[in-house]
């Protein structure tokens, strides 16, 4: 999906209506409506509330990059029904501060190479899950430091992916 807007309104389709997903979230209506309808965006507090109610990822209501629920292997996978609850996080592992800041540094000149803009807020979530999958699938921290170019990579791929892909659905 290439806007906010858009996955926005497969939300609202998906919960019900536009007042259902504005009582969720506790947004007033009238504020969703405009999103859903292109005028604005949410800004990332509005835009974690949103996606919050909603059971999907931060990164992929405001990017749509990755999978819209945790857990899932691919973008777009169904959002549940309208009593759906989100999973239980598990608690985070110590966060290693080396790491974080490679992770960071990665992801800016990422950004910055493709030239997309990635809201603070969303660069800190990205870079704590990517933190948090490297930190559970080693315990050295110097192989740990080794493994964030590939996720790095990975998340390379997947952007220029979706950026390819609305590329081509704003040509069609």
């Amino acid at each position: 999906m290439s806007s906010v807007s858009d996955r926005l309104k497969m939300l609202a389709q998906k919960r019900g209506d536009i007042a259902r997903i504005a009582q969720i979230s506790g947004i007033a209506k009238q504020t969703v409506s405009h999103w859903i309808n292109g005028r604005g965006e949410p800004q990332i507090s509005n835009a974690a509330k949103l996606a919050a109610a909603a059971g999907v990822r931060l990164e992929w209501l405001a990017t749509g990059v990755g999978p819209m629920r945790a857990g899932e292997g691919g973008e777009g996978a169904d959002a549940g029904d309208a009593e759906s609850v989100p999973a239980a996080v598990a608690p985070a592992p110590a966060t290693d501060h080396r790491l974080m800041g490679r992770l960071i540094d990665g992801l800016m000149a990422l950004y910055k190479e493709i030239g997309q803009r990635l809201p603070p807020c969303a660069l800190g979530e990205l870079a704590g899950q990517m933190h948090d999958d490297i930190v559970s699938a080693t315990a050295d921290p110097e192989e740990r430091l080794s493994m964030v170019k590939l996720v790095v990579a990975q998340h390379r791929r997947q952007a220029l992916q979706a950026t390819v892909d609305t590329t081509a659905k704003r040509r069609a």
